[in-house]
């Protein structure tokens, strides 16, 4: 059947049976390949299934928009109206499948930049109720609602307003029930629950786009309690590493805060960290960065030897680092999320690296393990945002003061590429 033909069925009679049944064949087209998809959105589908979906709250129209909403060029078809649409659908009903496509739906539009229409539209008091009534929903609505507000950490027009009205409570509770299930190693939508809630603890505590250093303290703050402290203890001694590296992840932000290391250095979680550290993956290196930022400075002390008497700690950051610096650089069409990631992870590494270097014992490892050559390679290809390369230059200028480095690495490497830095500058 004509694509227009089916079009025409749903805007000329939206509450019909006929209607539904177009949307039914043109959702089956959406799915073929994303040419069809933007064949469709240019034929009006998106204009056709809001239609449906206003006069019937039907779910063959909230699966069209869905699908639709996951393909590129199609945020510009998703009027306020029909933003709003998704919302109500999703908050006023009581089956699961419609309360997760539609914040679905929302999540997939934030993803191309749709931050300004989906956020006018409720969404993020959407997401908040979901997990603050928690215990009424499924796993599959909650892991919908946290993958929305992560996707809101990562745009500055929407990180701020997200990451003020987290339900921080809300969420531990919701860790600790379902980690307290036991079915995070069977049940993969409870993993996916501690997955995705994880993750916007992750975000939402980095210091990415906060210009305001006292608002970003007062976040992590409050983040940082004791009952979440005991579960990301739980999560860091799953033996899974994606939900190790995630917590992981969320304790180095917090170690981040100077005021919050006291706390932490007593709390039961940091106690479980070192064991980590001789595994490889990410995991690791996120326990090895909040260690290191708690305790890289220190001379003495069990914490510090923790960090200090483990050979594993410098050789492992500065893999990572390499394998960051020669592993190809995110493109444009790789979204800037993606990019923001690279470049936030790499400067947290130089942070740390930058932390080790200062202190004399480590000095020599890290050149020992080819450090220098990695931080050249990192700055000469602007692999790091301004306060990675700050960090990088750093390291260099410590680690340069010891004449091993003059000798493994010739002068005119390090003047070619500060020289390089220079220039841009002027």
């Amino acid at each position: 059947r004509d694509i227009a033909t089916l079009v025409q069925a749903c805007t000329q009679s939206p509450s019909s049976s006929s209607a539904r049944a177009a949307l039914l064949h043109l959702h089956s087209m959406c799915r073929t390949t994303p040419q069809a998809a933007q064949m469709l959105t240019q034929a009006g589908c998106v204009s056709a299934a809001h239609q449906v979906l206003a006069a019937t709250d039907s779910s063959e129209a909230l699966g069209l928009l869905w699908s639709m909403s996951a393909c590129e060029g199609t945020l510009p078809h998703f009027t306020s109206e029909a933003l709003w649409d998704v919302v109500r659908v999703g908050r006023s009903s009581r089956d699961s499948w419609r309360k997760t496509a539609s914040l679905s739906t929302l999540h997939n539009l934030l993803c191309y930049e749709g931050h300004d229409g989906v956020l006018s539209a409720g969404s993020l008091e959407f997401a908040i109720d979901v997990l603050n009534s928690q215990e009424e929903h499924e796993n599959t609505v909650l892991c919908a609602a946290a993958k929305l507000l992560d996707q809101c950490c990562f745009d500055a027009r929407s990180k701020h307003t997200a990451v003020q009205r987290i339900p921080i409570a809300a969420i531990t509770h919701l860790l600790e029930r379902t980690l307290g299930s036991d079915q995070t190693a069977t049940d993969p939508a409870a993993a996916s629950v501690v997955e995705d809630c994880l993750s916007l603890l992750w975000n939402a505590s980095d210091d990415v786009f906060f210009t305001d250093g006292t608002a970003w303290a007062r976040l992590t703050e409050r983040m940082c309690s004791q009952p979440l402290l005991s579960v990301l203890a739980k999560c860091v001694g799953t033996g899974q590493q994606n939900i190790q590296q995630a917590a992981a992840a969320t304790l180095h932000n917090f170690a981040c805060n100077r005021v919050l290391r006291g706390r932490l250095k007593r709390s039961e979680v940091i106690a479980s960290m070192p064991q980590l550290l001789d595994e490889e993956g990410e995991g690791a290196i996120c326990c090895i960065l909040a260690l290191v930022e708690l305790y890289g400075n220190e001379e003495e002390g069990v914490g510090a030897s923790a960090v200090t008497e483990r050979a594993c700690v410098c050789s492992a950051l500065v893999e990572e680092l390499r394998r960051r610096a020669q592993a190809p650089p995110a493109s444009d069409q790789d979204g800037s999320s993606a990019r923001m990631q690279e470049l936030v992870g790499t400067r947290k590494l130089l942070s740390s690296i930058e932390c080790l270097a200062s202190s004399d014992r480590h000095k020599t490892l890290l050149v020992k393990h080819g450090s220098i050559p990695v931080l050249l390679t990192v700055l000469k290809e602007r692999r790091a945002d301004v306060r990675g390369t700050c960090h990088a230059l750093n390291t260099l200028s410590h680690l340069l003061m010891l004449e091993e480095s003059r000798i493994r690495v010739p002068a005119s490497d390090v003047t070619d590429v500060v020289r390089g830095y220079a220039t841009d500058l002027d």
